[in-house]
């Protein structure tokens, strides 16, 4: 079945065509599907880091979806001296504010730095890391505290995986936890060539490249996903999120989500896309439970007809 390009719509109103004809066919399918939301609310959010470094944009610090393909209002002056984050990862010695938008897979190590006011400096830290959704256990390094701190700072090491020679690319997750219970979460995006990536000026829209796509639970207030997985209930509201590089803010893209091969045209959802690299999600949920099965979600450049990437779930029954 070939995918129906979207036509724009004003900010604010759902996606959807009224005429008869383009309703859901009659059927199982056509019950389940036909009271799906149909302002299903699409963001993007570009991670804090990415917005100094290349757009000027901040997230929604309400840490909702913003409505419909709404962009953050510009960085203030004073928004530049904002606290660092809590959790932060590099590869250089030293923590920066914030995370980088992308880091280097052929870096032999990837520094992640915490700060925690809230937490007395003999605080015993450890973590746990994602791939994808895919848990890789235990950080293997222990925690390293900062010498002279008042309260839990430090730094742990991130090496690449057993049997790996550079850290494969994707999206990582690490969660901190202290006495086995969560006190912090982040995720960064690791991919090759990330320095000569990140030197580049933004380029045309054909250029545009997704560096990684998966599905989850849910996004932070930064767009960064929080607990990947690929196996959802049928009532989860479920987040596509991906990273992106070169950019333009003339152009958008487009999610489309499929049940098996069938478009779900209702599901259409349009997202605005920044200069240079960033970060980006949509959701979708339906008023009622879903359909047990393969679904899988498409991501596009607005006006191709060739997915950018494209990410596969299973909501099962």
């Amino acid at each position: 079945m070939a995918n129906q390009r979207p036509q724009p719509r004003s900010q604010g109103q759902p996606h959807a065509d009224s005429h008869p004809s383009r309703q859901p066919s009659a059927g199982f399918f056509a019950r389940q599907w036909y009271n799906l939301l149909l302002a299903c609310p699409v963001a993007i959010l570009i991670g804090a880091a990415v917005a100094v470094y290349l757009t000027g944009t901040s997230p929604d610090p309400r840490g909702q979806p913003p409505s419909s393909e709404s962009v953050a209002p510009a960085r203030s002056a004073a928004a530049e001296d904002e606290a660092p984050d809590t959790l932060v990862f590099t590869t250089q010695s030293s923590p920066p504010k914030h995370t980088p938008p992308m880091l280097r897979a052929e870096a032999p190590e990837i520094y992640c730095f915490y700060d925690l006011p809230s937490l007395p400096s003999d605080t015993q830290i450890t973590a746990y890391w994602w791939l994808n959704g895919e848990e890789l256990g235990p950080v293997a390094a222990s925690a390293q505290p900062r010498p002279g701190a008042s309260h839990a700072a430090g730094r742990l090491t991130l090496k690449p995986p057993e049997d790996q020679k550079i850290f494969p690319e994707g999206i990582y997750e690490v969660e901190l936890r202290a006495a086995g219970k969560k006190i912090d979460r982040a995720s960064l995006v690791v991919t090759k060539g990330a320095d000569m990536i990140l030197s580049a000026k933004p380029t045309a829209v054909g250029q545009v490249k997704i560096i990684n796509c998966v599905t989850a639970q849910g996004v932070s207030a930064k767009g960064e996903p929080d607990q990947a997985t690929a196996i959802f209930a049928g009532t989860d509201r479920i987040f596509v999120a991906f990273a992106y590089i070169n950019g333009t803010a003339e152009a958008a893209f487009v999610v489309k989500w499929f049940f098996r091969d069938t478009l779900i045209e209702q599901a259409t959802q349009r997202v605005a896309m920044a200069d240079g690299a960033g970060r980006a999600f949509a959701w979708m949920q339906a008023a009622k439970p879903l359909p047990a099965g393969q679904y899988r979600a498409e991501v596009s450049v607005l006006g191709e007809k060739e997915p950018l990437a494209e990410v596969g779930f299973t909501v099962k029954p």
